[in-house]
């Protein structure tokens, strides 16, 4: 028993990084989906996401918003309709 208890456990952490890359991928998409549906999606291009208790501290980044701010960061893009934005960096 103590010996397939060791080997789960090693096998659970083993797939940790894997468990980490899927959480953040969901919450990455669980915020945007909220900012979507609060019109408040025009005030990011990516979204980071970074776990205070993982061993070895990773940031992800996510793309979402194909934004007009090209390689710059971008602070706001304010949608004027028939193609015409107002950008803010």
């Amino acid at each position: 028993m103590r010996g397939v208890t060791s080997k789960l456990e090693a096998k659970g952490d083993l797939a940790m990084a894997n468990v980490y890359e899927k959480a953040a991928k969901a919450l990455a998409d669980n915020f945007d989906s909220f900012a979507k549906l609060n019109n408040k999606d025009v005030f990011y291009k990516n979204i980071a996401v970074v776990f205070a208790n993982e061993p070895s501290q990773s940031r992800r980044m996510f793309n979402y918003n194909k934004s007009f701010c090209g390689d710059q960061p971008c602070t706001l893009e304010v949608p004027f309709g028939n193609g015409r934005f107002l950008t803010i960096q």
